[in-house]
């Protein structure tokens, strides 16, 4: 998965941490259970959808915004690794 899209669906400045924390704990409660899909039937109707976004997406957002907002409780966003041989 590419990290482009990372800051993009989820604003830290917008969503509490405790909201951030729900979505992140529902994404691992579905990725646990193997969903992927939602599914309707009944009295002759059938539905069937793909979750708009995938489960791994959203717990990359999740962590994203998380580091973000705390960074110190959830680690620091790191853009660039630079070496240093000794």
């Amino acid at each position: 998965m590419s990290n482009a899209t990372q800051g993009l669906l989820l604003d830290p400045n917008i969503l509490s941490e405790e909201t951030l924390l729900k979505i992140y704990n529902k994404a691992i409660g579905y990725l646990l259970e193997g969903r992927v899909y939602m599914s309707f039937s009944g009295e002759g109707t059938e539905f069937t959808s793909k979750f708009p976004i995938s489960v791994e997406q959203i717990l990359s957002e999740c962590s994203y915004a998380l580091k973000q907002k705390n960074p110190a409780k959830y680690g620091n966003i790191v853009t660039q690794v630079k070496p240093i041989f000794v």
